[in-house]
């Protein structure tokens, strides 16, 4: 049971923001208006008890599912070797490319957009997906 107690339409909206990510469709299933959804989810996303309970939510993923970042790196990197197995070096770059992701060395996509709206830039923004990142990770999933 949840140590924060939230109100019903609130409690629905993060259970389902969890399994999907998405503020407004969200707040449409949790009940408000579709109109009023994406004001609502934002709203709501930056709620201080709602980022606790998302903070909850997603600690009691990873300790039912024993999941974590070690664990999908594991699958990941046995996903690139099975794919260089089989020749499947598109699968391979974009698992090594999820890899780096994971490990920090790549800016999420579309983090540049996200960068420049809020005003900011930290030198890494506008880096991942773009034909310049492609390259090198292409020379990776080759084999020797």
């Amino acid at each position: 049971m949840s140590e924060l107690e939230l109100p019903g339409r609130q409690e629905k909206f993060c259970r389902h923001y969890m399994l999907t990510g998405d503020g407004t469709r969200s707040a449409v299933i949790a009940g408000y208006s579709p109109r009023s959804a994406p004001s609502q989810a934002s709203r709501m996303l930056r709620n201080d008890k709602i980022r606790r309970r998302l903070a909850e939510l997603r600690g009691d993923f990873r300790r039912d599912f024993n999941y974590d970042r070690d664990l999908a790196m594991a699958r990941l990197e046995a996903l690139y070797r099975h794919a260089l197995r089989k020749e499947r070096y598109a699968t391979a770059i974009r698992a090594t490319e999820l890899q780096a992701r994971l490990a920090g060395l790549l800016a999420e996509p579309g983090a540049s957009r996200r960068a420049a709206a809020f005003g900011r830039d930290d030198g890494r923004a506008g880096r991942a997906g773009t034909g310049a990142c492609r390259a090198p990770l292409a020379a990776l999933a080759r084999p020797d």
